[in-house]
């Protein structure tokens, strides 16, 4: 601290309190509560003339506190939001007022889209599937067609069914654990059945048994792959149909409705994995996928095996090395 020598300031990373002392004591001379979670770091401000010192603490809520020390007051707060990295967002189908993101953070954060204020934090650090597990990252959700339940799934190979508004799980399966899974879509047309991605090169479609209560999940099919499987998407108008993209460069589609659990048809010409795969929710049979080899390919899965538009290439920056 430059107010007083001797003088200095702690926080803690469990509790939102800061600490004001001075090396002469054994005892704080001020303890102050910024904040309803732990600091992940602090800074001291440039103190002003009759205005005291002030710090900037960065809270594990995600929020920016300013607090001043002499006036034990809270100068400025920002939103609470993630405070590690988010991995995907998505607009509620049944609500487009209604914004969710996931994150490393272990949490899932429903916003209010018209001005960003945050609703509700679904957080899978307490009361989960995975509360227990060392980390708790979810690499990606699928909000229900009608309703705002949500699916979401980790790093642990997890799929848990939350009601996003409420915080609260209603169900999960974890079919192969410690495979990460990093991607999941809720059939459009067909909600009973929720489609997910596993490192163990699967890709699984998982029923609800007791729809709409969404308490209780089993494995309905599973489709080999022979690399992991990151992204998947069903067909938004044709409910039995789905793609995948894999580690081995290949986009594949699959038919939930016949018997073999082979694709019905595959598509090359990636030079990479292919990290992420959308189908256009407007034209027919057109579908997107994005690459390690730097590209954005758009193909149609009813005509020919080859991508109908190539975007990107050397000049863009991969976003995934």
């Amino acid at each position: 601290m430059t107010d007083r020598s001797g003088n200095f300031v702690t926080s803690n990373e469990k509790i939102g309190v800061v600490q004001y002392w001075n090396v002469a004591s054994k005892e704080p001379r001020q303890t102050n509560k910024i904040g309803s979670k732990g600091t992940n770091s602090m800074i001291l401000l440039d103190s002003e003339p009759n205005v005291g010192p002030r710090i900037l603490t960065a809270l594990k809520n995600g929020a920016l506190s300013v607090y001043n020390l002499k006036r034990q007051t809270t100068e400025f707060s920002t939103e609470m939001g993630h405070f590690e990295t988010v991995f995907g967002v998505e607009y509620c189908r049944s609500n487009k007022d209604l914004l969710a993101s996931c994150s490393y953070d272990g949490t899932v954060r429903v916003w209010n889209a018209n001005d960003m204020k945050l609703m509700v934090v679904n957080d899978t650090n307490f009361n989960s599937a995975q509360a227990k597990q060392a980390k708790k990252i979810i690499y990606s959700i699928s909000w229900h067609p009608t309703e705002t339940k949500i699916a979401m799934t980790t790093v642990n190979g997890n799929l848990m069914v939350f009601e996003a508004m409420k915080n609260k799980q209603l169900s999960h399966i974890t079919p192969y654990p410690d495979n990460q899974s990093f991607c999941v879509d809720w059939n459009k047309l067909d909600p009973k059945y929720i489609l997910k991605t596993s490192a163990a090169g699967l890709a699984i479609v998982v029923e609800i048994q007791d729809y709409p209560t969404c308490k209780s999940l089993a494995i309905a099919k599973e489709y080999q792959h022979p690399d992991k499987v990151y992204g998947c998407a069903w067909n938004p108008m044709q409910k039995n149909e789905f793609v995948t993209a894999c580690e081995d460069t290949i986009l594949r589609l699959f038919d939930f409705s016949i018997e073999s659990n082979m694709p019905v048809k595959t598509f090359e010409g990636h030079t990479a994995k292919i990290y992420n795969v959308a189908y256009s929710p407007v034209l027919l049979n057109i579908v997107a996928t994005g690459s390690d080899d730097k590209t954005i390919r758009v193909w149609r899965t009813d005509q020919s095996s080859t991508a109908i538009s190539v975007c990107g290439g050397e000049g863009v920056k991969s976003s995934h090395k």
